[in-house]
């Protein structure tokens, strides 16, 4: 049994009949752009930083911004849902800027060109950081 698996057992047995559950997942959504965020932009990012700065004789710390959670699809979260007596009632997602602030050179972009924050946040909506769903117990 997976930990999400075992997350949704304890509340199931938790939550009376007509219940509401409301799960924040505080993470984006597992999608190809998420995906390319953080698995392959971030890394080279990272990597690109530090090694400038030893070009450039500066002194940057190499910190890796490692994601211990897991991201799921929607999708597969509502279907293990059901599976535990839970009926999908709705989706929100806010805060479509957090995610990208990770990033040193969006960070740097925007505060040097600031009207491109609303293009970020647009890309942002891919990859939201708040994803709320609500279920009810059946």
């Amino acid at each position: 049994m997976s930990d999400l698996e075992e997350y949704f057992d304890i509340i199931a047995y938790k939550i009376q009949k007509d219940g509401i559950f409301i799960l924040d997942l505080g993470g984006s959504e597992d999608n190809l752009i998420s995906f390319f965020f953080h698995d392959i932009y971030l890394i080279v990012e990272a990597y690109l930083i530090y090694y400038l700065s030893k070009l450039f004789n500066k002194k940057i710390g190499f910190k890796f911004d490692y994601n211990f959670g897991y991201r799921y699809k929607n999708h597969e979260i509502i279907n293990l849902a059901k599976k535990f007596g839970f009926k999908f009632i709705g989706l929100n997602e806010y805060d479509f800027f957090t995610e990208l602030q990770r990033s040193i050179l969006i960070r740097k972009i925007i505060e040097y060109f600031p009207p491109s924050k609303f293009f970020f946040r647009f890309l942002g909506k891919k990859i939201p950081y708040i994803r709320m769903l609500k279920f009810k117990k059946m």
